[in-house]
């Protein structure tokens, strides 16, 4: 039996699709592997997310294609993320066959390290560890399990998902993402497989952060309207709401892993050497103002303003707009 997070401990999602109580869920059995992994004891948050990314639909395939998770750092991320991996390469082979599944983080580099340095490890302290073959080699690097599921690495290109069809894509710190490349990269690799997901996983973001916003904008709708199919999506954050970063209760109220695996001294150590805006987005995911900062500054500009200057034809119209469409400029030239 599965509860609902609004009836759980700790701090509650801004924004969720909500609990579909009429649906099974596959998520008890992704948090038994993830106790097998090492985590004895699942957050009320890790349970939620895995009790509604995980439900079936009335033919037993997975309802959500998509899930989307923005929440602060040390949120239990690598554990929800390895025990996904676990259990599509284990139990929901069982299901439909040998699964494959890719992993990309902000560079190749930070993915291996990953790989290499937290979840061979913790699968090799395991109870699986005798199912798997670690594969070290440069550019090769992965996770070779005996029944023939495949776990692999790439950087978040477009080139990331080609080669062979996928099951489970997990893109880790979307928030460096400016275009969708490598979600229309993985996308076509998905379409015949069945109960694929593509996880999409994130801090807040910056102002160039376009693909992790428009999933921010997309989820948030999705989940004010009750949407419950095709896109999951989960949020614990304090943004846009009229709060007080520097106050200790909206921490409490915004980091679900207050209480459970983070001491509130600690995050009371990082904000006193932490810059506050830097503070909010790591830990409240509270995204940084929009406004950039002036190339020429405004007092500079409107000094060289001429109001007797009119612009007589023929004129000529130029515009430039950033790669990430952040800035743009409008500039006229006349006789």
């Amino acid at each position: 039996m599965t509860v609902d997070w609004w009836d759980l401990p700790g701090a509650a999602p801004l924004h969720a699709t909500r609990r579909d109580p009429t649906r099974d869920t596959l998520g008890p059995e992704v948090a038994k592997v993830m106790r097998k992994l090492g985590w004895r004891d699942l957050m009320p948050a890790q349970q939620y997310v895995l009790d509604v990314a995980f439900e079936l639909d009335e033919d037993g395939s997975l309802v959500y294609r998509q899930v989307v998770e923005v929440q602060p750092r040390q949120s239990g991320k690598t554990a929800k993320t390895l025990g996904v991996q676990v259990h599509r390469a284990t139990q929901m082979a069982r299901r439909y066959g040998p699964q494959r599944s890719l992993y990309t983080a902000q560079r190749h580099l930070d993915a291996r390290a990953k790989l290499l340095e937290e979840h061979v490890p913790i699968i090799g302290a395991s109870p699986f560890h005798r199912f798997i073959t670690p594969l070290r080699s440069t550019a090769a690097e992965g996770v070779s399990w005996s029944n023939g599921s495949f776990h692999h690495i790439a950087a978040p290109t477009w080139k990331a998902g080609h080669g062979g069809s996928l099951d489970l894509v997990q893109t880790d710190e979307a928030f460096v993402l400016q275009s969708d490349e490598v979600e229309q990269g993985v996308k076509p690799t998905m379409i015949t497989r069945r109960s694929p997901q593509h996880w999409i996983l994130s801090a807040a973001g910056t102002h160039t952060s376009t693909y992790l916003r428009d999933k921010v904008e997309l989820g948030r709708e999705h989940a004010r309207q009750g949407i419950q199919r095709g896109i999951c999506y989960f949020e614990w954050s304090a943004d846009g709401l009229d709060v007080d970063p520097a106050d200790p209760t909206v921490w409490r109220a915004t980091h679900p892993a207050i209480g459970f695996t983070i001491d509130e001294s600690a995050l009371e150590a990082d904000f006193a050497s932490m810059k506050l805006e830097e503070f909010a987005r790591a830990y409240l995911a509270i995204w940084p103002s929009q406004r950039r900062p002036r190339i020429v500054a405004e007092e500079a500009w409107a000094a060289c303003a001429d109001p007797a200057s009119s612009c007589l034809d023929p004129v000529c119209f130029a515009i430039d707009v950033s790669p990430s469409r952040d800035m743009a400029c409008v500039s006229l030239l006349g006789l």
